[in-house]
């Protein structure tokens, strides 16, 4: 019965949507009918929710940027201290 409804549905996303696998809106449609029934499989299993492998890279990425921009603040402060300390060193000769 699931399994029929799950046809069905496909069926009416690609007669409405078109059959294009290059077409965004068809894949998207696609794509969330493919995340619900995953969804629904969890829910009749108890599987704890999991993130998209995407979502996990693009994670990934956001916090090595973030780390980048943190070294490279403390880095420029470190240069500001140097140069500082040079200039105390010099008025004090």
């Amino acid at each position: 019965m699931a399994k029929d409804n799950r046809i069905k549905t496909l069926e009416e996303i690609i007669i409405d949507l078109g059959h294009d696998p290059k077409d965004p809106k068809v894949v998207r449609a696609l794509m969330k009918k493919k995340d619900d029934d995953i969804a629904a499989l969890r829910k009749r299993l108890r599987l704890p929710p999991t993130e998209h492998p995407q979502t996990a890279e693009l994670t990934q990425e956001k916090e090595a940027e973030d780390t980048l921009d943190s070294l490279m603040r403390m880095n420029q402060r470190v240069i500001q201290m140097e140069e500082e300390l040079e200039r105390a060193a010099q008025s004090k000769q």
